[in-house]
Parts: structure tokens; C-alpha cells; sequence
């Protein structure tokens, strides 16, 4: 396996939600990070945002994702974000699985698999996000094992029928509940 440059991903979920901010903050990435060499970044735009956000990046270093996908290329899904619109802004990446997506809106396991292999399919990078759901910050009484189980349940639902030649095409992030828009990181026993 090759080695991978690290990955910084940027996620505004719903914060930058209207052009021109998020023509503004985008020009201001582009201006800080758009030819950084070192690592590779990605912006996760809220959805409303991402076709400003990938015209303001486009020939940078920065590339742009989606934050969902729809587990489905194309049909009747009113309301669904099909892959095909972010392989139309070049988008490659998308985010699956975040606890925001599994708490708030009910994505199963099941519908998240569907969206890894979806991902595959089109050659567009999937970040299966893993880690416990629940908001327990005082990691002293954390159960550990609890949490290993939880994991390896995510990770083994999340990764199924994926083909072993392509598990290298698979970012794990590890996004617990607990750390999500934190302004401190956890402590290192636990990654």
C-alpha cells in the first residue's frame, strides 16, 4: 500500500449557508491553503453552498466533498443529493456516517454501507466516520471496551461487500459524538 499525505477535512455542516459567505470564507481558504503541498485538504460545504464553494476552489489544493449522499445514483428522491452532482463539480469526497447523520436523521448501518459501495462505484472517496455515539466527555468513566464494540459493529456494517482490493480506497475517520464541534481534543489513550 502506498503512503498516504495526511488529510485535513473541513466540515461547516450548516454554518456558511448562504453564496456569498461562502464565496467570501472560500477565497479566504484558497488565499491561506490553496497550495499547500503537504497534506491534503478538503472542504465539506453545507449543501446549499457547494457549487459556490467548488467554483471559488477549483485549480487549488483544496478539494471539495459532499457531507452526504443520497444512497441512491438517481431517481425519485425528492430532497436527496445524488453523487452524479458532485462528480458534476468535481467533487472527491464524501463524508458517510457522522453521528449527526446517524442520530438526527435515522441513517442505519444498512444505508450507510449502500453509500460506501455507491461511493466506490463512481470512484469518489468515501470518509467512513466511526466512534461512539454517545455525549459521555468525561472519558475517566468511559467503558472502553463498550466503545471498541460499538466501533468494530460500525466498521464491520459499514465495510461490508466492499471488495478487499478497494479497502484502501476507504478514509476511517474516527468522529465520536463526544468531540464534534469540541474546542478541546480528547485524550490521546483514546485514539
Amino acid at each position: 500500500m502506498k503512503n498516504r499525505k495526511p488529510l485535513v477535512a473541513m466540515t461547516w455542516t450548516m454554518r456558511q449557508n448562504k453564496s456569498l459567505e461562502a464565496r467570501t470564507y472560500a477565497k479566504q481558504l484558497r488565499k491561506l491553503l490553496g497550495e499547500e503541498q503537504q497534506i491534503d485538504l478538503v472542504l465539506f460545504p453545507s449543501m446549499g453552498t457547494i457549487y459556490v464553494a467548488a467554483e471559488e476552489l477549483k485549480n487549488s489544493n483544496i478539494q471539495v466533498g459532499a457531507q452526504t449522499i443520497s444512497s441512491y445514483q438517481y431517481g425519485q428522491y425528492s430532497g436527496e443529493y445524488s453523487i452524479e452532482s458532485l462528480l458534476d463539480i468535481g467533487g472527491k469526497y464524501i463524508e458517510i456516517g457522522h453521528w449527526e447523520r446517524r442520530m438526527l436523521f435515522g441513517e442505519t448501518e444498512a444505508m450507510i454501507n449502500q453509500k460506501v459501495l455507491l461511493a466506490l462505484k463512481n470512484q469518489v472517496q468515501p470518509i467512513l466516520c466511526v466512534g461512539e455515539q454517545n455525549k459521555e466527555t468525561d472519558l475517566q468513566d468511559m467503558d472502553y471496551h463498550k466503545v471498541y464494540l460499538e466501533i468494530k459493529r460500525q466498521l464491520f456494517n459499514g465495510l461490508l461487500d466492499v471488495e478487499k482490493n478497494e479497502l484502501a480506497n476507504i478514509i476511517i475517520a474516527y468522529t465520536p459524538r463526544w468531540a464534534v464541534g469540541q474546542s478541546l481534543a480528547g485524550m490521546c489513550q483514546v485514539y
